[in-house]
């Protein structure tokens, strides 16, 4: 499940997104909750493009305006997510969720990732 290079990028991702979970859980605010889920997705993100910029050009190249232009490009698409989530939240119509239906789209949504990332495995061996 973890990639061959650069697996603590993907840790790092993951324990992150646990916490996020975790403060979703916990009657956390959602921008909190949104923020913690970008993160995730930033720190896979620029570890992914790291990593395989290493085992391309080599780590010796010079290659960090590439990885800050990656990491800047990141972030900005986080923020506007979290923005328009947090807006989504707090100016949307009330949405009411049972704990059932909740569970289900969460083991939904981790079926589709699994799915995901084994056809980008695949496609990449």
């Amino acid at each position: 499940m973890l990639p061959d290079r650069g697996a603590g990028f993907a840790l790092a991702a993951a324990a992150t997104l646990g916490g996020a979970v975790a403060a979703g859980v916990g009657d956390a605010a959602p921008p909190a909750v949104f923020a913690g889920v970008a993160l995730a997705l930033v720190a896979w993100g620029a570890g992914e493009r790291a990593a395989g910029l290493g085992a391309q050009p080599g780590r010796g190249a010079d290659t960090a305006a590439v990885e800050y232009a990656r990491v800047v490009g990141l972030v900005a698409v986080g923020l506007l997510a979290v923005l328009a989530l947090s807006a989504v939240a707090y100016l949307g119509p009330p949405v009411s969720v049972t704990p059932a239906r909740a569970v289900v789209a969460l083991l939904l949504l981790f079926v589709a990732l699994l799915a995901l990332t084994a056809r980008v495995g695949l496609e990449t061996e």
